[in-house]
């Protein structure tokens, strides 16, 4: 029962990595960084590591969001998405944007 939730919690926070790459892909850059910054943090609870190629993806689409934001405002956006339960992450994922 255990690893099932893990593995479900996983998963999400996965779908919160792919919807902060789309946020980037669509210029919604702030919405980017919270959900980075959500996925992150899950990441961190989950002791998950992204393997190499995903990294790099990652990365790079960190990269853009914190250059369209500046340092201060994605930091901020970041903590924000980082202070979010998973519940949360995921109801702020699906809203219109």
């Amino acid at each position: 029962m255990i690893h099932r939730e893990i593995g479900h919690r996983w998963g999400i926070t996965y779908c919160l990595e792919d919807f902060a790459s789309l946020a980037t892909a669509q210029n919604q850059m702030e919405r980017a960084a919270r959900l980075f910054g959500a996925a992150d943090n899950l990441y961190t609870l989950l002791r998950f590591e992204m393997p190499p190629a995903e990294r790099a993806e990652h990365d790079r689409a960190v990269a853009t969001a914190r250059a369209e934001l500046g340092e201060e405002a994605f930091a901020a956006a970041w903590e924000e998405g980082k202070k979010m339960t998973m519940e949360q992450a995921v109801e702020y994922a699906l809203e219109e944007s």
